[in-house]
């Protein structure tokens, strides 16, 4: 039978750049086991940001902390700039109904901005200091996915990098 579409070639010889020589499957994801041996996916290789000391940051671990909070709907986490000049970055998509007054009405942009800059450092005491998001955007637009629900995060970088003008 078949387990996943993708390992296997036309011709049926195992696609070498998923499974290795030694039977093993690369999925791309990174985890680790827990005591009573359980396995605990915390990222994936692809969407890693490596910081320009050497340090990892899979941004699946922060955004499950920004996603706890019922400010934001969804949460994008990615390593903006190059070389010695890589930091983590974030995008939220808001939680429309946390960003209204009293009367209904939408908050102004500043009132936002105190939420957010509060929930960011709140994240960022969470989390080792190489971890902490220092740049962020916001919207109330959803996400680009993919047919699997996950976030097309190529498109949204380049969506953003448009709008700010840092292409």
């Amino acid at each position: 039978g078949i387990v996943m579409m993708g390992y296997l070639n036309d011709d049926g010889t195992i696609n070498r750049d998923s499974i290795d020589e030694d039977g093993w499957l690369h999925t791309g994801d990174i985890g680790r086991l827990g005591e009573k041996g359980c396995l605990f996916i915390t990222g994936r290789v692809k969407s890693m940001i490596v910081l320009p000391t050497g340090k990892k940051v899979f941004p699946e671990e922060v955004e499950y902390l920004i996603n706890r909070s019922g400010l934001v709907a969804d949460s994008l986490v990615w390593g903006e700039g190059e070389g010695q000049d890589v930091f983590v970055s974030a995008k939220f998509v808001l939680n429309p109904e946390e960003y209204k007054d009293e009367q209904g009405q939408p908050l102004e942009p500043h009132t936002i901005k105190e939420r957010l800059d509060k929930l960011v450092a709140d994240v960022n005491a969470a989390m080792p200091s190489f971890k902490m998001i220092k740049y962020y955007v916001y919207s109330f637009e959803d996400m680009v996915r993919t047919t699997t629900k996950k976030i097309k995060r190529n498109v949204e970088q380049e969506k953003i990098k448009e709008a700010s003008g840092t292409e």
